[in-house]
């Protein structure tokens, strides 16, 4: 099983609006792949709510781990489109996925300390709630493969906290997957530093990584060598860097393998092509394919999410040709 907390919203297109969140989208595409998912966030008690839920329940999404929220309202991010076929966002602040309650996912027994840290790096082989009792629905997460996380539904110092105790309890046998997602918000203290920290899985892109080095004050440090310093000062197991048309490259303890970049024959827009490419690296780590398999196929379907208009398609057949291939 794969839990992926965090954000769903609105993504609000000059002409139309999708649902949306980096975290929404790559529980959606592990779905449609046929992985069991759990996807945990919160929407308001309006009309931006209802409308994610009917959508979800259009596309055969589970949405019992989908709190509701009496006070804040769903998120909601509208999307601006630049010439270039780029985009840039504005998020409306304090909503609904602020407030996410995460507590008591794990059982007790399974829960990490500080000795289980180490081991955690090894390569592994319902209802909706309101806010007046969101913290008596509990549900066991112990058999969890991989916890999926990002960084806006940290954005704030409660859910940077909720957030993080919630990865400090995971089982020790379970992967963490850290899509860094910068979005134009401001973040707590120690949320970067964090959030590497409990990571074994980093994806990030150019831009990013070009914020992480001027973080850590390496900004003179050519891209390999800064991506070693990484793996080795954080315990990171694989560093994904995607780098749009150029292609990827993914940095492991055996070594360093990149693809060249693909691109759609026609493309729409690029929103929800990282979240797509993260997909397929999280299917490929868990299916054990070999590397080669995973960078042409992550690419490949990014590209193909290129071809569409918003982050996820709305159509299963989308995904036919890919789980033929």
């Amino acid at each position: 099983m794969i839990i992926a907390p965090g954000e769903i919203l609105l993504d609000v297109f000059p002409n139309y609006r999708r649902i949306g969140g980096a975290p929404f989208n790559f529980a959606y595409h592990l779905h449609r792949f046929g992985l069991p998912v759990r996807f945990v966030s919160r929407v308001g008690r309006d009309a931006d709510g209802e409308y994610i839920r009917s959508r979800l329940k259009t596309l055969n999404f589970d949405d019992r781990f989908i709190q509701t929220d009496a006070v804040h309202p769903t998120g909601r991010v509208n999307v601006v489109m630049e010439d270039d076929g780029s985009h840039r966002f504005e998020i409306l602040p304090d909503t609904a996925y602020d407030h996410i309650v995460l507590d008591d996912m794990f059982p007790d027994t399974l829960k990490n300390d500080k000795s289980a840290q180490c081991g955690r790096k090894e390569m592994p082989g319902g209802g909706s709630v309101d806010s007046s009792d969101a913290g008596t629905h509990v549900w066991s997460a112990g058999n969890a493969e991989m916890i999926y996380f990002g960084t806006l539904a940290q954005r704030t110092p409660e859910s940077y906290s909720r957030v993080q105790k919630f990865l400090a309890g995971r089982p020790a046998s379970t992967t963490t997957f850290f899509d860094i997602n910068l979005r134009p918000v401001t973040y707590p203290d120690g949320v970067i530093t964090s959030s590497l920290e409990q990571a074994d899985i980093l994806k990030l892109n150019d831009q990013e990584l070009f914020f992480l080095q001027y973080l850590f004050n390496r900004q003179h440090q050519e891209t390999d060598a800064f991506a070693a310093w990484l793996m080795n000062n954080f315990g990171i197991e694989w560093i994904a860097l995607t780098r749009g048309e150029k292609g990827s490259r993914l940095y492991t303890r055996g070594g360093i393998r990149e693809t060249v970049g693909l691109t759609s024959a026609n493309v729409v827009d690029t929103v929800g092509a990282g979240d797509a490419y993260a997909a397929v690296l999280a299917l490929g780590y868990l299916r054990r394919w070999p590397i080669d398999k995973i960078l042409q196929a992550a690419s490949a379907f990014a590209a193909d999410i290129c071809g569409i208009s918003g982050a996820v398609p709305e159509d299963a057949e989308f995904y036919k040709p890919f789980l033929a291939s």
